[in-house]
């Protein structure tokens, strides 16, 4: 199991809005947000993610390939090429096999007209040399026919990884990616590291988002409205992110829910002073830290006295 950092030391009030996102949300925006290479994966993590998004046949069709480019039939033993000719034997094989034999035994096709034909028999390719089965291999143009069925029999069966261990240090992600990069399935890398994640590593890298991301902030207010007062302490602290602090649903809901925490609705009926000085200090604080959002604004008009009333006047 790959081990993964931590993304916070220590961690804020975030850490407990992000609570108020479902885990649908969570996952569609860590899959959707979350950006990572597949060679950042294979230099960071190592090699694992790579196999199993391998192209291990288009591999071994080219390593073939490129073993077939480069062959020549004097690398091969007198075996190999005896049981090709063997397994292969054409006319043309025969014929040059009869051809080596007579001159090999000083026999003169024109000496006895009245002499038999030769006719190729097994003993005759078992007394060839290796110059000779080259020779036979040769003149019938089927040195590539030769060298397609030994590699074939070779690798065509192998795993690459078998091949490439002889090449490369199989723990060095980075090294592998680069040389292998045209085998490797970009995508499936990916996917495949973020399916791996556990889902608290997802959470706590979607938390690190909410300061900054519209649409998180929304979903927290839409599922608890009670995280307004949690959101405006977090965009105070992250002041320069994007946020919803100066609009007007996100200010009428902090008065709302400010109002609230001051005290109970049944308190607020025989204590409207401090109902009012519940609002007023809402306004104040939205009006120090985001600004009035102007509807707001004309809305609470009547208040603006007190938020600029000595008492108010931090």
């Amino acid at each position: 199991m790959i081990i993964k950092f931590k993304i916070f030391e220590g961690r804020g009030v975030e850490h407990d809005l992000v609570d108020d996102l479902s885990d649908d949300t969570i996952e569609n925006y860590y899959e959707e947000k979350y950006k990572i290479s597949a060679k950042e994966i294979c230099s960071e993590f190592g090699p694992v993610y790579i196999w199993d998004n391998f192209d291990n046949e288009k591999y071994i069709e080219n390593y073939i390939q490129d073993e077939i480019d480069n062959a020549s039939l004097d690398i091969f033993s007198d075996s190999d090429l005896r049981d090709y000719i063997e397994n292969n034997l054409s006319a043309n094989k025969k014929e040059k096999i009869i051809e080596i034999y007579k001159e090999n035994n000083d026999e003169d096709d024109d000496e006895d007209d009245e002499k038999e034909e030769l006719e190729y028999d097994d003993s005759m390719l078992a007394d060839l040399t290796e110059d000779e089965l080259i020779d036979v291999i040769s003149d019938d143009g089927d040195e590539y026919n030769f060298f397609e069925e030994y590699y074939n029999d070779l690798y065509g069966t192998s795993d690459a990884k078998d091949i490439i261990s002889d090449m490369y240090n199989m723990e060095d992600g980075s090294t592998l990616y680069d040389s292998l990069y045209a085998y490797i399935d970009d995508d499936g890398i990916e996917k495949d590291f973020k399916n791996g994640e556990d889902f608290d590593y997802k959470k706590e890298w979607v938390e690190s988002y909410i300061s900054n991301d519209i649409s998180l902030q929304e979903e927290i207010l839409k599922n608890n409205p009670s995280s307004v007062l949690s959101l405006a302490e977090l965009f105070i602290e992250n002041i320069n992110n994007e946020n919803i602090a100066d609009e007007y649903e996100f200010q009428k809901l902090y008065i709302e829910k400010y109002v609230e925490s001051e005290g109970e609705a049944e308190y607020y009926k025989d204590h409207e002073d401090e109902l009012h000085d519940a609002i007023a200090e809402a306004l104040k604080f939205l009006h120090d830290e985001f600004g009035l959002e102007p509807d707001i604004e004309e809305e609470y008009k009547e208040y603006k006295w007190l938020i600029y009333s000595g008492k108010y006047n931090l």
